[in-house]
């Protein structure tokens, strides 16, 4: 998984009793979280609905019910 990753530095772990090597991971920004988490609230949906939400909220709205109401395996 992180096999690619530049390693950037190392810190010691106390716990681990050696140096632990820090990877230089992108991190996603919060606009981006937010970009990606309206897209797939309206792509869900679509699927489900077979037509569009009036609004953003309104599909927000429709998938926390619908998690809400999956059973948790």
């Amino acid at each position: 998984m992180f096999e690619n990753c530049e390693v950037i530095g190392t810190v010691h772990s106390q716990k681990l009793g050696t140096d632990v090597p820090l990877l230089g991971i992108t991190w996603m920004s919060d606009e981006e979280w937010q970009r990606l988490a309206e897209e797939g609230a309206v792509e869900n949906y679509i699927r489900e609905n077979d037509h569009e939400p009036e609004s953003l909220e309104e599909a927000f709205r429709w998938q926390r019910e619908w998690l809400d109401n999956k059973e948790v395996i």
